[in-house]
């Protein structure tokens, strides 16, 4: 069974435009959407090991693998790079421990979660002692080690999350491999236009995280005024119109404008309502995804994942998102 439409990453490699979300996947619960999302036709499954699940998103991916269900070729998997891992040092023990939890011999795309690194060790949410400001000396040794596992064999794509097109514009000069892709988070109320035009730009897919606004985070990610794309009556009127969820609208947007989506859900009607949505893209024209364009808060209000963990001391949570930055004129 395919995985849907896939998009051509710049080294050759496909990933599949819709994928199944694992952050804030409870452990007993994340093995069996993994295998009902593998089942119904998910090719690619987005892990990380900040979600502390990786062990069961293994048994699942191994299971299905070994019951023929699928092949390791069939699959494209995804995990990501701890903030308390970003020490050169500590990047292939942390790489091998992820491989060995997922119980694979290479990643299809490896992550650097955030630009924002931790002191080793530190407890989350971290002290103020333990968060380290923003440095390309940081990133790009960390990067480095990263290189030698792609030609190690061990990662077959590098990426980025949560990486604004400043920081970026920095780093794509020191990188020997410019990383695939980067994991931000976009839905209608955050629709994160620049730096989606920055990285069509330099030829990095841009894939969406809390494409449907996140709606079971964690009361400490929420505060008074966040939007809730599901519940927008641009949304719902779309739906109805078009005889969708409007999880589905969500998703044909995401998907529609060119982006990765990666909906987490650990219901299973949800899993196979959202995997439908690939069937629902040739209902929409340009014109009625238009119809959302206004739900974008360009004062960065409709971001969910603020990055507050990573704010330093008399820092505004805003100024890790560098949203006025311009690329200079040529």
């Amino acid at each position: 069974m395919s995985g849907g439409p896939t998009i051509t990453l710049r080294t050759g490699d496909a990933i599949p435009v819709l994928g199944l979300g694992t952050w804030l996947a409870p452990k007993g619960a994340v093995a069996s959407a993994v295998t009902t999302a593998i089942k119904t036709g998910y090719r690619a499954i987005d892990c990380a090991a900040m979600y502390q699940n990786e062990n069961e998103v293994g048994d699942a991916i191994k299971a299905a693998i070994d019951e023929g269900t699928v092949t390791r070729k069939d699959l494209f998997i995804t995990s990501k790079l701890m903030p308390t891992d970003c020490v050169p040092e500590l990047v292939i023990p942390a790489v091998e421990k992820t491989l060995a939890e997922l119980k694979l011999e290479y990643l299809d795309l490896y992550l650097v979660h955030w630009p924002f690194f931790l002191k080793p060790g530190a407890t989350f949410p971290p002290p103020m002692d333990a968060r380290l400001p923003y440095s390309p000396e940081l990133f790009i040794p960390v990067w480095k080690v990263l290189e030698g596992l792609v030609a190690a064999g061990k990662i077959k794509n590098l990426g980025v999350s949560n990486m604004s097109a400043k920081k970026l514009y920095e780093l794509l000069p020191l990188m020997t491999i410019p990383p695939a892709v980067n994991q931000v988070e976009s839905h209608p109320c955050c629709q994160q236009k620049k730096l989606l035009a920055f990285c069509k730009s330099q030829n990095i897919i841009l894939t969406a995280y809390s494409p449907l606004g996140s709606p079971a985070r964690p009361d400490r990610l929420k505060a008074e005024g966040d939007p809730a794309p599901l519940y927008e009556e641009a949304v719902l009127a779309l739906a109805a119109e078009k005889a969708v969820s409007p999880a589905q609208v969500l998703i044909v947007w995401a998907i529609k404008r060119g982006t990765v989506v990666i909906p987490k859900s650990v219901t299973d009607a949800r899993i196979v309502e959202n995997f439908d949505s690939l069937s629902k893209l040739d209902a929409f024209s340009e014109e009625d995804l238009a119809k959302l364009d206004g739900l974008d808060r360009a004062d960065g209000s409709g971001k969910l994942v603020k990055g507050h963990p990573f704010v330093l001391e008399g820092q505004a949570w805003q100024e890790l998102w560098d949203e006025d930055w311009a690329p200079p004129a040529k």
